[in-house]
């Protein structure tokens, strides 16, 4: 079976859910008429229905003859959505689980020992195809299940795969790292805005800089601290920039702000 002719079944049509399934009708993994999407919230559920996909709020339907089980649900509902999951998974489908600091250890203890185990820590990004998603794998998932995951989650971005223990610090630095990089590009504007620009203008500005700067190390493959360099003359303004951030601890607070994320993933976790 091609991974075209897979079936595919996402429980949880929400934003995350949904970006999932048009990366994956978008880039032609999958055909619509292979994807089914589950949820309690039939709005949701009409917003995927017309790109053809098969919908419906009866998990057990769903997944009688799914190849693959997306779970796109929060950590809170997680346990009760794998024991529906599990009660009507007759066919040890493979499981992939995207709900934050729920380990494959607490999955696995709603499903047979048998059943592949996939965890995604993905990010919001991934709503407009620039997402960036940590994959871990439970020790018997097949390279046949590997690919098929990968595939999905690289319809919406980019994919790096890790050790589960890691995931927490995925979560710390690229699950969390939008809302960090809003608030640089908020606090690029204000410091624009501060020194006379126009509100748009500043914004603008601020925006295409990151975007810009970001793209850059990413097309040279040069470190952030060459490029830095690279701008930086003697005496400049970038010097004095980067001194004065320096001084109010701007980059370490970001790394900080790293680490008290991973540490509340693995509370979240339960230590895990």
């Amino acid at each position: 079976m091609t991974m075209k002719q897979l079936q595919y079944v996402f429980i949880g049509a929400g934003n995350m859910g949904a970006a999932l399934i048009n990366g994956i009708l978008s880039k032609g993994i999958a055909a619509a008429d292979t994807i089914t999407a589950v949820d309690t919230d039939t709005a949701k559920l009409d917003r995927l229905k017309v790109r053809g996909v098969y919908t419906t709020t009866d998990i057990a339907a769903a997944i009688k003859n799914a190849g693959i089980i997306i779970l796109c649900v929060k950590p809170q509902s997680i346990d009760s959505v794998a024991a529906a999951v599990a009660q009507g998974n007759k066919n040890n489908t493979p499981i992939i689980s995207i709900a934050a600091g729920i380990t494959i250890a607490r999955l696995q203890k709603h499903f047979s020992s048998e059943i592949e185990i996939i965890r995604v820590m993905p990010n919001t990004p991934a709503l407009i195809g620039y997402g960036m998603s940590g994959l871990a794998f439970a020790a018997h998932v097949s390279e046949k299940t590997r690919t098929v995951a990968l595939s999905i989650f690289n319809a919406i971005g980019e994919t790096v795969v890790v050790d589960e223990p890691q995931l927490d610090a995925i979560t710390g630095l690229s699950g969390s790292g939008p809302a960090y990089i809003f608030q640089v590009i908020q606090a690029l504007a204000a410091g624009g805005i501060d020194q006379g620009l126009p509100e748009e203008t500043a914004v603008r500005c601020a925006v295409q800089t990151v975007r810009g700067a970001a793209e850059l190390i990413k097309q040279t493959g040069e470190s952030p601290d060459t490029l830095t360099d690279k701008v930086s003359s003697p005496g400049g303004t970038t010097v004095a920039g980067l001194a004065a951030i320096r001084k109010q601890h701007g980059f370490e607070a970001l790394r900080e702000g790293v680490a008290a994320a991973t540490q509340r993933s693995r509370e979240l976790g339960g230590g895990k």
